[in-house]
């Protein structure tokens, strides 16, 4: 019996040690990669292993407004667009419609996000939804701000494949040109279409997911410092191509 149970505890002293091990190599891996560059990377984690993701040459050409000028939605393409119905209610512009009445604004692009209410409201331009989360922050009190900064980590936001911050994951920081993701179908990604969760750490304005790959498409917005732990209420899970974060 004592040799069984010895052996058990060994076992699981193995295990935690291998966890601990795993833990310590992507941290000095952070660290080495800051101290190195100066600046740090995108990174995503797919079954426990870390790939670093690095910004293309094209990137590292042009500078972020010409990039985001080069990207930016025509008005042919934003005539295809076709909006996914919610699975709730959505206010768009400031009159809440019936999930299903938000076809009345295809061919529009439109930009989602949730408010203090913890509603779903949408804007057909930059400028409203600009507004909206000025007021939004204004009327957040202390209390709110520092529960939702509470569980942000240091730099990085995260982007999770399963609700509840769950499964595999992509970390991005902030700024351009590592916080721009343009296409989450990569190979090196492999998260097109598989977000279902994410924490929008303090150290980002806001973070930006798109519907389409290049930043096209409907998008949803969440301020720096905020977490959702199920975009599905939202009608955004495993629905984003590519995103943005913002310094």
């Amino acid at each position: 019996m004592f040799q069984r149970k010895a052996l058990l505890l060994g076992v699981c002293l193995i295990l935690i040690m291998g966890l601990l091990g795993s833990t310590v190599t992507v941290m000095a891996h952070d660290n080495d990669d800051e101290n190195d560059s100066g600046n740090i990377s995108a990174y995503v984690v797919k079954d426990g292993k870390v790939i670093w993701l690095l910004p293309n040459e094209e990137m590292r050409v042009l500078t972020e407004e010409e990039y985001n000028k080069k990207y930016q939605m025509s008005a042919e393409e934003e005539a295809t667009i076709i909006h996914d119905i919610p699975p709730c209610p959505v206010i768009i512009d400031g009159i809440q419609y019936e999930a299903e009445k938000i076809s009345l604004f295809d061919g529009q692009r439109l930009g989602f996000t949730v408010g203090n209410d913890g509603k779903l409201y949408a804007f057909t331009t930059e400028k409203g939804l600009e507004e909206f989360q000025r007021e939004k922050l204004i009327l957040m009190t202390e209390e709110e701000v520092s529960i939702s900064g509470a569980a942000t980590r240091a730099v990085y936001s995260y982007f999770y494949k399963d609700w509840f911050y769950g499964g595999d994951f992509l970390a991005v920081p902030p700024g351009y040109p590592q916080g721009y993701i343009s296409n989450l179908g990569d190979p090196y990604i492999g998260m097109d279409n598989m977000i279902s969760s994410l924490i929008a750490d303090s150290a980002a304005s806001k973070i930006r997911l798109f519907d389409y790959a290049q930043y096209g498409g409907d998008y949803f917005e969440t301020l720096g410092g905020t977490n959702i732990y199920a975009l599905w209420f939202y009608g955004w899970n495993d629905r984003a191509s590519s995103l943005i974060v913002y310094d």
